[in-house]
């Protein structure tokens, strides 16, 4: 016969918490298991004690069917327990001569079958004698779901449910114990003897019950030790390539040879643990020593106290929603106020800063950072904005796959904030808006706290091979830590809250853009309204205004020897003024055909459609003796037409409002960064800008008389002439307006910023 080795061998320090637990290969020696394969029922695997726990005397187990050890009845109930391999685990209880027998059956594995038998014990007097062990009774259900029923508070129900598991089991000890959520656990009630040192208010480390001890627990539920002294009996087969069992299902899986030395060098004989389970999560555990002599429970005990767990995460799920709620009302009466201040403001940095109070404590926080686009708002206390932007981009790199980032510990992740954990020690990370990076960050300061642990981590001991073994510790005296750099806790409804935030955040906003989205449907509609409107006009004025200039000119004609110089005169200025109203009606007529114009949208060079405005203007250069440079060139995507019109409008200007001998106009392209005032772009465009990888502005630059910051905007008005000197000709104002107009149906934005020629510098661009 083969012997199924220990899956994981010794345990060292590098592999304590990846030891595969469950594949022990071995069980605890009270009970037998026999590995049967589900096709013809015979045993192919089976632990050392098998024919002791059976109490028969027929031949060795091993490659028998399960029929002729067990008896043709008991082995046809068991093997109908499991009839398929996703059966989950089944119980049952059998008689073999004079034994009766608590039987588990479960699939380990595809096309078997592992049946683990111990004794029933139900009398409790006779056998618990003769092993040695100690039973426990009958179990008044009824009794206790009424006192776990009149609980009235989690420490209320959780010292109440030690001291039923004490009842129930009769173990010397019974303690609550809680997972915190960095993952060690601490000691919140306990049932015990007076003679007994307490555990009440321990911390335990993370390591004391490793991520695989934990699933497990979610499992099966329940966990027992029977006899920490006793050695388990090994897992054997006569196949040399058999496996070891997967025994995550059983109840007899072998102790990690770590675990049992920690019990036998605390004095423990006896112990089990129950899960608390809470919302899918492994809340807690009802743990028990027992000190004396082994202790062992039966499969229908430890049904009654795996329902004592059940019920204890079920009230536990409730009153932690119920603390979730209570919490919550005072939170969602700050959310509101920040919300409200949101849905005044002109912008959403302004609405979530207006409140300071408010958007402090929709989590509780000392301090907030706000970042939207390339803007950061500091709120409350705060590092310098220097350490918040080094901050931002920390978190960003680890909270970009998440919706929301709560970090009680920064320097646990980043030792380089250190310094600032007296204002940010811990960081809630909340995105607005995950393609812009628009973020709310809430900061908590340092919360310095003392920590009574159990005892020291565990110790290091160098092996015979060279490794490093864990060692069970030496000590179990209390000692106490300062924990320094990290902040208090996020509670879970702050957690809630910040995400109810969000979500009503994304809510108003959506409602505001389709707020927006019908309020610019109706400016479209009264835009092309007003743009028919002010074509029809404007082309039904010209016909009559063209009958008066031509009766005005036959009148200066016909009559200017009856007409004296002053009538002359006057009939002069009423030529100049209908002939001016006649350049205005075309300006409006061009101004309201561009919104109704389509763009035909090509690829062409800068400087080529500034070619073709400078040749329609070719006259003004030659008898202004004027200079035409080329600027840096580039690509840009827009309606070529349109385009050189706008062209044609700015170096127009450009010569026009020019004193000087001679004239220079250059023309080009530029990063958006090598503008002097790009600071007074809209903030829309700004932001645009930023987020590109290559922002491109055309600029027209003269060496003219240049327009003042304050006149700037004014410029772009309609109609609206900066100067009326005759000197510079005549106009109708509508240049710059219609140069705008052009350019933000292209999706651009047009400013204009002081020049390094000497004049102004126009720039636009023709995409957002």
């Amino acid at each position: 016969m083969t012997t199924l080795p220990a899956a994981g061998g010794a345990v060292t320090f590098d592999n304590c918490a990846h030891e595969p637990i469950e594949i022990p290969g071995a069980v605890q020696p009270h009970g037998a298991l026999l590995v049967v394969r589900a096709s013809d029922g015979t045993i192919v695997q089976a632990t050392t004690n098998a024919l002791a726990v059976l109490g028969t005397l027929a031949e060795a187990p091993l490659d028998r069917p399960l029929a002729d050890v067990l008896g043709p009845g008991p082995a046809a109930l068991l093997l109908g327990l499991c009839p398929a391999d996703d059966t989950p685990p089944q119980s049952a209880t059998v008689v073999l001569g004079e034994r009766e027998l608590d039987a588990l059956m479960y699939c380990p594995a595809p096309g078997l079958r592992a049946l683990e038998l111990e004794p029933a014990h139900e009398d409790g007097a006779d056998d618990g004698a003769r092993s040695g062990t100690e039973t426990v009774g009958p179990y008044d259900i009824r009794g206790l779901l009424e006192r776990l029923r009149a609980t009235a508070s989690m420490d209320d129900l959780l010292g109440r449910a030690v001291a039923i598991m004490r009842e129930l089991t009769g173990h010397d000890r019974v303690w609550a114990y809680r997972f915190a959520p960095d993952g060690h656990g601490v000691v919140v009630a306990e049932a015990k003897p007076d003679r007994l040192a307490s555990f009440l208010g321990l911390h335990y480390p993370e390591g004391d019950i490793p991520a695989q001890a934990r699933a497990l627990y979610l499992r099966t539920g329940v966990r027992t030790i029977v006899d920490a002294q006793a050695e388990p009996a090994g897992l054997v087969s006569s196949d040399a390539s058999a496996v070891s069992v997967d025994m995550s299902d059983g109840a007899l899986r072998a102790v990690s040879p770590m675990h049992i030395a920690y019990l036998r060098q605390m004095g423990v004989r006896a112990s089990m643990s129950v899960a608390l389970v809470v919302d899918g999560r492994l809340w807690g555990l009802l743990s028990a020593h027992h000190y004396s002599q082994p202790r062992r429970l039966g499969r229908h005990a430890r049904a009654v106290v795996e329902m004592l767990g059940l019920l204890v995460g079920m009230q536990l799920d409730g009153f932690e929603r119920a603390d979730l709620s209570t919490g919550l009302l005072t939170l969602q009466h700050y959310q509101n106020r920040v919300l409200e201040q949101v849905a005044k403001a002109r912008s959403v940095p302004e609405g979530l800063t207006a409140d300071v109070e408010a958007l402090l404590g929709v989590c509780g926080a000392s301090g907030a950072i706000v970042r939207v686009g390339d803007d950061i708002f500091l709120v409350g206390d705060t590092p310098s904005r220097p350490r918040c932007v080094d901050l931002l981009r920390a978190l960003h790199a680890e909270a970009d796959t998440g919706d929301l980032l709560a970090v009680d510990c920064v320097s646990d992740e980043y030792p380089e904030f250190a310094d600032i954990a007296g204002t940010a020690a811990g960081a809630l990370w909340v995105p607005l808006s995950r393609r812009q990076a628009n973020v709310v960050v809430w900061l908590r300061p340092e919360h310095v706290s003392e920590v009574t642990w159990g005892d020291p981590v565990a110790s290091v001991a160098v092996g015979p091979d060279g490794d490093e073994r864990l060692t069970p510790r030496g000590s179990f005296e209390r000692w106490t830590e300062t924990v320094r750099l990290r902040c208090r806790p996020w509670l879970s409804e702050e957690l809630v809250s910040v995400r109810q935030l969000h979500g009503a955040l994304g809510t108003l906003l959506i409602a505001q853009a389709e707020a927006l989205a019908r309020a610019n449907g109706e400016l479209v509609r009264a835009n092309a309204e007003l743009d028919a409107f002010a074509y029809s006009a404007a082309h039904d004025l010209r016909e009559p205004l063209r009958g008066v200039t031509t009766l005005a000119n036959f009148m200066v004609e016909d009559y200017q020897d009856v007409l004296d110089e002053v009538g002359r005169k006057r009939m002069g200025r009423l030529i100049s003024q209908a002939q001016r109203m006649a350049r205005l009606l075309d300006s409006l007529m061009e101004y309201a055909t561009l919104g109704r114009s389509e763009i035909t949208l090509e690829e062409v060079t800068v400087i080529a459609l500034a070619d073709e405005a400078v040749e329609a203007l070719r006259v003004r250069f030659d008898d202004r003796h004027a200079e035409f440079r080329h600027g840096p060139d580039a690509t840009v995507r827009g309606d070529p037409v349109q385009l050189v019109e706008v062209l044609t409008n700015l170096v127009a200007n450009a010569l026009k409002y020019n004193d000087d001998e001679h004239p220079v106009v250059e023309v080009g392209v530029m990063a958006l960064d090598a503008t002097t005032h790009g600071h007074e772009l809209p903030e829309v465009s700004r932001n645009a800008f930023a987020r590109s990888t290559d922002p491109l502005v055309v600029y027209v630059s003269d060496n003219g008389i240049g327009i003042q910051p304050e006149d700037r905007e004014e410029a772009f008005r309609v109609f609206r002439r900066l100067h009326t000197n005759p000197d510079y000709g005549p106009g109708s104002g509508a240049g710059l307006a219609i140069v705008r107009r052009i350019v933000e149906r292209h999706g651009g934005s047009v400013w204009i910023e002081d020049g390094d020629l000497g004049g102004s510098r126009v720039c636009f661009t023709v995409e957002p």
